[in-house]
């Protein structure tokens, strides 16, 4: 019986060697899927062989399954401490990956497919910190698109803004992929609405030019995709824009086809807080411990109501009023994301 144990033994011991050495021929084929089978059949028969959890670890590594990686390099090192080459891969996945409890090591590749690398902030604050560029379209000029003065109706016209500015956000957890909070933003604009008004035999070139400023405040929300590498998100929120204007406006007069003077007034300058809804998409990258970077690109809506001022246009007084109007935006910014 004792002779029959010893020859048991050592051929289990050859053939945990054989398994062995296959695992590490079809990992050095990259052949990952084929090498973790051979691994697992190792385990199998000696469950303390800490080479091939050594080996598990490279694999699910090359495949980027981090969580799998760093679960069979804990293995291996708990049953062999003097190894350096695994404690510095253990150290480099910790960065990438957060587990609390290292869990026992996958044994099939069904098994594995549970436990691939999770966002790394899914369960932590994100503060955001952004800069970018913005343009607005309008298809009513927002400052004097005047009803009438002494029966003359200044025409609509539309226009366009374009600047920059940054911003900053905060999201907190509800789920894995699901975070709500609130962002604000600033951007500083230049605005453009050139028009033609005409009759009796006179026509006027007309510009108006002005400077624009919007503070955006919503209350926010990111669902995040789980992918390896980059991080695909939505997001989309809620809230309020304060606009503020100022300018001027010239006009440039033609009588009967000649040329007559060019009138230059300013406008006048108004705040109005305005509702707005805002979508979008953005990609994180990973850019160290705890911070991506990340780029997203958005839409928006700004409702502005309808408002009367009394203003001096091309020499006549009276009351102007701009009908209720939407602004359409278009920012793109780009910044860090920090996980706290």
């Amino acid at each position: 019986m004792i002779l029959f144990g010893l020859v048991a033994i050592s051929w289990g011991q050859d053939q945990a060697a054989q398994w062995m050495q296959a695992g590490n021929t079809a990992y050095g084929e990259k052949n990952y899927d084929q090498a973790i089978t051979d691994y697992q059949s190792v385990l199998q028969g000696n469950p303390n062989y800490w080479q091939a959890y050594q080996g598990l670890g490279n694999c699910y590594a090359a495949k980027g399954q981090y969580n799998d990686a760093l679960t069979n390099y804990q293995k291996a090192l708990d049953l062999n401490p003097n190894n350096p080459p695994v404690a510095s891969s253990v150290q480099t996945l910790r960065a990438k990956v957060e587990i609390s409890v290292p869990s026992p090591p996958a044994l099939d590749q069904a098994a594995s497919n549970t436990n691939r690398l999770s966002l790394p902030s899914a369960d932590k604050v994100e503060l955001d910190f952004m800069a970018g560029g913005n343009l607005i379209i309008g298809a009513i000029n927002p400052l004097t698109n005047a009803n009438n003065v002494d029966g003359e109706t200044v025409p609509f016209a539309g226009g366009y803004s374009i600047g920059g500015g940054g911003g900053v956000g905060v999201y907190f957890p509800l789920g894995h992929n699901f975070l709500i909070g609130a962002s604000a933003a600033f951007y500083a604009l230049k605005a453009d609405y050139s028009y033609s008004i005409s009759g009796f035999g006179a026509s006027a070139a007309v510009s108006e030019l002005f400077n624009q400023s919007n503070i955006e405040i919503l209350a926010s929300a990111k669902y995040r995709f789980d992918q390896n590498g980059s991080h695909p998100y939505l997001l989309g929120g809620v809230g309020f824009a304060q606009l503020s204007m100022s300018g001027a406006i010239t006009a440039v007069g033609t009588e009967e086809g000649v040329p007559t003077e060019s009138i230059g007034v300013p406008l006048p300058s108004y705040s109005l807080l305005c509702p707005m809804v805002q979508a979008g998409f953005g990609v994180q990258f990973p850019a160290g411990n705890n911070m991506d970077f990340f780029v997203e690109g958005k839409f928006g809506f700004i409702f502005i109501r309808s408002t009367t001022q009394t203003v001096t246009y091309l020499g006549e007084t009276g009351p102007y009023t701009t009908p209720a109007s939407t602004f359409i935006e278009f920012p793109v910014d780009a910044g860090l994301n920090f996980n706290l």
